[in-house]
């Protein structure tokens, strides 16, 4: 009986291509996880600035419902969140702003009456009364990403709950 001591040449070629089709598939799956995990912060960014944007409209709307909120309910007017720091205070500013979040996300939002069906007082869609004392806002952030535009829509309703004028 001979015994061999050592690899053959197939042995080290199979070794080989085992370990390189690991090193290839190991590449592979940190590009995608790297890929997802890029598109998973952006998600995570955009859901904070609709919070944030919320935040906002709450902030405006416990100032003065007339003129911090009451006031900007003019059909969809879209509004873009702005600071001003001269007054320290958040602004929606209507009309276009090229100014992104980030070099990236854009933030606006937009007012809408809110109707009530005179008998059951339910909110309804078409036919009611408008309410006052209620406004829904829709805060949008929407980006560019792998050639097409992302959007994300925050709706709510707000409540003149200090019922100032």
């Amino acid at each position: 009986m001979s015994y061999q001591k050592g690899f053959s040449l197939v042995e080290v070629a199979v070794v080989a291509g085992i370990f390189a089709g690991a090193i290839v598939t190991m590449l592979n799956m940190y590009a995608s996880q790297t890929t997802i995990l890029a598109e998973s912060t952006r998600e995570l960014q955009a859901s904070l600035l609709l919070e944030e944007g919320v935040e906002i409209v709450r902030y405006r709307r416990d100032n003065d419902w007339a003129t911090s909120l009451g006031a900007y309910v003019t059909g969809g007017t879209i509004y873009h969140f702005s600071y001003n720091t001269s007054i320290d205070e958040w602004q929606l500013l209507a009309g276009v702003d090229n100014t992104l979040i980030d070099d990236l996300f854009d933030r606006t939002v937009r007012f809408y009456t809110v109707q009530r069906d005179a008998s059951t007082d339910d909110i309804v869609t078409t036919g009611g009364v408008i309410d006052p004392d209620i406004v829904r806002a829709e805060v949008t952030v929407a980006w560019f990403e792998g050639g097409a535009t992302t959007t994300r829509v925050l709706s709510t309703y707000f409540v003149n709950v200090f019922k100032t004028s």
